[in-house]
C-alpha cells in the first residue's frame, strides 16, 4: 500500500529510534512507513539536532559515546529529505509566534509538515501538547 504522502519526523523520533533500537512500538512505525513506501522528510536542522541530541547523551554518559557515535552515523544515513528556505523560516517563525513556542526550532517541524500537507511525528511531548489541540496532523511517538 502506497500513500503519496510523505511523514515528516523531527530529531526526537530519529532519537530515539537509534538510541533504542529494541523499542518494539517504534520499531514497528518504521516498519509501517517502510512497508507503506513513505517517504520521510524533515528541515535540515534535523541533522544538527540529531547531532546535538547524541552529543548530550554522550557527555551524560562517557562510557556510552562510542555507541552514540555509532547511533549517529546510523541516523545520518537514514533516507530523509532534507527541506531548507526562506519560506520554511518564515512559516516557522508564525508558528512559533502562534504557539507561543520558546525557540523557533520545533517550529521548521510545523511548518513543513503544513506546506506539504502531511503528518509531523515527535517525541516532543510538550510541543505535542501545545498544538495538537489546533493541529490534527501532529503525531505523538509515545515513548
Amino acid at each position: 500500500m502506497h500513500n503519496s504522502l510523505p511523514i515528516c519526523v523531527d530529531a526526537s523520533v530519529v532519537v530515539q529510534f537509534v538510541v533504542h533500537p529494541e523499542d518494539g512500538a517504534l520499531r514497528n512505525l518504521w516498519e509501517q512507513w517502510r512497508d507503506e513506501q513513505r517517504r520521510l522528510v524533515a528541515p535540515g536542522l534535523i541533522r544538527y539536532e540529531i547531532t546535538n541530541a547524541l552529543h548530550r547523551y554522550g557527555v551524560v554518559n562517557p562510557a556510552g559515546r562510542k555507541a552514540f557515535k555509532e547511533a549517529l552515523v546510523n541516523a545520518l544515513s537514514y533516507p530523509i529529505a532534507l527541506h531548507d528556505g526562506d519560506w520554511l523560516h518564515l512559516s516557522a517563525f508564525d508558528f512559533a509566534a502562534r504557539f507561543h513556542l520558546p525557540a523557533a526550532y520545533d517550529s521548521h517541524y510545523l511548518a513543513l509538515s503544513d506546506h506539504l500537507g502531511c503528518e509531523l511525528w515527535t517525541g516532543d511531548r510538550k510541543l505535542f501538547n501545545s498544538v495538537s489541540p489546533s493541529l490534527s496532523w501532529v503525531r505523538l511517538v509515545a515513548s
